[in-house]
């Protein structure tokens, strides 16, 4: 047991540090995530889904979700956003039939910059959206009850 003398731990221990010195700031949490988000209002609950196509097609592996409760009363989602390079964007706004309002949808940073702002002009109903109209800061749109699965 000659190996562990007290020269010999100390030795260990600093060079344990110098080693992973260079590496730590890539073990941060969070700090550097994106987020897409929106003040959501709505008539009914509900869950907003992003699906975030890199080129592949839109699909579950690159999508996130949050739910929501019905209100008038606009309240902040966010969907954490996955790092990569993105082609095109689709947003499933509810998952039922329904009025929902998404106002300021824009990309921020974890530490609340905001990074860019999405056009509401530039959303497109794709599929089972009743109405979309462009409002003053976002977008309303109507979704018929007998349909589940809208799409932007």
């Amino acid at each position: 047991m000659r190996f562990f003398t007290l020269p010999a731990l100390l030795a260990a221990a600093l060079l344990s540090v110098v080693v992973t010195l260079p590496f730590m700031p890539f073990a941060r949490k969070g700090g550097d995530g994106f987020f897409l988000e929106a003040r959501v209002s709505s008539t009914v609950p509900g869950v907003l889904q992003a699906y975030f196509d890199d080129g592949g097609g839109a699909r579950e592996a690159l999508s996130a979700r949050a739910q929501f409760e019905a209100s008038a009363r606009p309240v902040v989602v966010r969907l954490p956003l996955p790092i990569g390079t993105y082609r095109a964007l689709r947003l499933d706004p509810l998952d039922r039939g329904g009025r929902v309002t998404l106002r300021n949808p824009r990309i921020v940073s974890s530490r609340e910059r905001t990074v860019a702002e999405l056009a509401p002009r530039a959303f497109q109903a794709a599929h089972q959206i009743e109405s979309l109209r462009v409002i003053d800061d976002g977008l309303e749109i109507v979704v018929n009850p007998a349909h589940n699965d809208p799409q932007l």
